[in-house]
């Protein structure tokens, strides 16, 4: 992906106009976040790709608010060095993402994606929902640095009647097994047909007993399961 610059508002030059408010405080708050990580200008630059087009300048401009963030670079701060996207964007909250806050976020898997990379989050779309049922490994994936676990990104697309899992929204999840199952805790089972978003009761005689979000119980082969999913987070789109 391009490293396109958004030009800041107005114009900037030294001799005859001052550096925009808005870009003067980003700067400020840019240059905090790199002090507080601990991490040098030059430093800086390699993490961002600038080391071979006059990183160290590039930073120092950076943080004097004479360059306008990138998409690309605002995803590397949230993304590498765990900052919180409304301090970057605008100085509200605290600086970093607490380590609980870390579950994949709607703005965290957006910005991921942009880094067009492979890595440990696989994330599947409504449209190859089927092809991933095939074969699983099918999914995209792409690197998710707030986890060095492997992660999957699967729709919902049933009407069970749950309000907090609607049609249409996602749930975010840490690639596990069988020895991941813990009572009352929520799961994706996968089978050859299905993926049942439920809660995990027991395992007995072979099967495991489970309970559908609409509150509904059932009972499923152990033998039928292909992949189990702890679910750790749910994004809904806006309307």
């Amino acid at each position: 992906m391009s490293d396109q610059i958004a030009s800041p508002v107005g114009e900037i030059n030294n001799s005859t106009k001052s550096i925009p408010a808005q870009n003067a405080e980003k700067g400020k708050r840019l240059r905090a976040i790199r002090i507080a990580k601990g991490v040098s200008q030059a430093e800086m630059a390699k993490l961002l790709k600038k080391q071979k087009s006059g990183g160290q300048s590039y930073i120092s401009q950076l943080e004097l608010g004479k360059h306008g963030l990138s998409n690309n670079h605002r995803a590397i701060y949230i993304l590498q060095l765990g900052v919180n996207p409304s301090y970057i964007d605008h100085g509200i909250g605290e600086m970093f993402l607490d380590p609980a806050d870390r579950i994949a976020t709607a703005d965290q898997i957006y910005l991921a994606l942009q880094q067009e990379s492979k890595g440990n989050m696989r994330y599947v779309r409504p449209d190859s929902l089927a092809n991933f049922m095939r074969e699983p490994l099918s999914a995209n994936s792409f690197n998710f640095p707030l986890s060095s676990e492997s992660m999957i990104w699967l729709p919902v697309l049933t009407y069970d009647g749950s309000r907090d899992y609607p049609f249409g929204s996602y749930v975010v999840c840490l690639v596990g097994n069988e020895s991941s199952l813990l009572k009352g805790r929520l799961f994706v089972f996968q089978t050859d047909e299905d993926l049942l978003l439920c809660r995990y009761n027991n395992t007995a005689d072979g099967l495991h007993s489970l309970q559908l979000l609409n509150g509904e119980n059932m009972t499923l082969p152990t033998d039928s399961v292909k992949g189990i999913y702890i679910v750790q987070n749910r994004y809904v789109p806006a309307v």
